[in-house]
């Protein structure tokens, strides 16, 4: 059997390829490493300021007396009395609360001295308390001061706190959150680019809402002591700040 020497010789050159190569592509060229990732975390908060376009006054009609009937029908008649002056305003009225307690209360007892005992002789009496929660809503700001002029004025009556909002809370939540959105975004970008990261996507991102009220707590039981009426008082309250936290988790591999 003749042997083609020069076949022989190719295939002999091709084995040694095929072995070669392999060695040859691992040690010149290196296998590719996994790529490591790891998290850029940051926090950011968006603000935006709006005026306030409504306000919540929270009102306590209080009535006592010696007796449990008397006390109530006058606490319902201060009561329809109030609702009545407020019906002249762009106002909602909603009763929050009702109840009645009663308590003992001391009246020393006027009388001669007798024997030799110094105390003076003391009787107790039982008061009945009636007591109604209201919640006013303004819808129109302007008009709080006389509000609050009209509630303090009727006899029993108490203003216990002014909440100031805005009616469409949802569209400055919207804003607050592309702010914080952008900012932690922002934040992210220029850890990346200092560590010299490349971003692969984001991995948690959590929200979170301040309380988009201002708060003013008016005192008129205080004002009631020193003056039998009460006037209108100027109410300049400050913008409300809706208020929006981002929490930005992204991943991240060096490049």
């Amino acid at each position: 059997m003749k042997i083609d020497l020069k076949l022989l010789k190719i295939l002999s050159f091709a084995l040694v390829i095929l072995l070669v190569a392999p060695l040859i592509s691992a040690s010149a060229f290196g296998e590719e490493k996994p790529l490591e990732y790891f998290n850029i975390e940051t926090t950011a908060t968006g603000t935006v300021e709006a005026p306030p376009d409504m306000a919540e006054i929270y009102i306590t009609v209080k009535n006592e007396s010696l007796s449990k009937d008397t006390a109530q029908k006058e606490n319902a008649q201060r009561v329809q009395e109030l609702t009545k002056a407020l019906s002249r305003f762009k106002v909602e009225v909603k009763t929050t609360y009702f109840y009645n307690y009663q308590f003992k209360e001391e009246e020393p007892v006027v009388q001669p001295m007798t024997g030799g005992s110094s105390e003076k002789p003391v009787k107790y009496v039982i008061k009945y308390v009636v007591e109604s929660g209201l919640k006013v809503i303004a819808n129109d700001v302007k008009e709080v001061g006389d509000i609050l002029a009209v509630a303090s004025n009727v006899n029993n009556s108490y203003v216990n706190s002014v909440q100031y909002g805005v009616k469409n809370v949802s569209a400055y939540k919207r804003q607050a959150i592309n702010e914080a959105i952008r900012q932690a975004r922002e934040s992210i970008e220029i850890s990346a680019e200092g560590l010299g990261a490349k971003l692969v996507r984001p991995e948690q991102v959590r929200v979170d809402f301040g309380n988009p009220y201002y708060y003013s707590i008016v005192k008129s039981a205080e004002m009631a002591k020193l003056s039998d009426t009460y006037y209108p008082q100027p109410q300049n309250p400050e913008p409300i700040k809706i208020t929006a936290t981002v929490y930005m988790v992204y991943k991240a591999t060096l490049k």
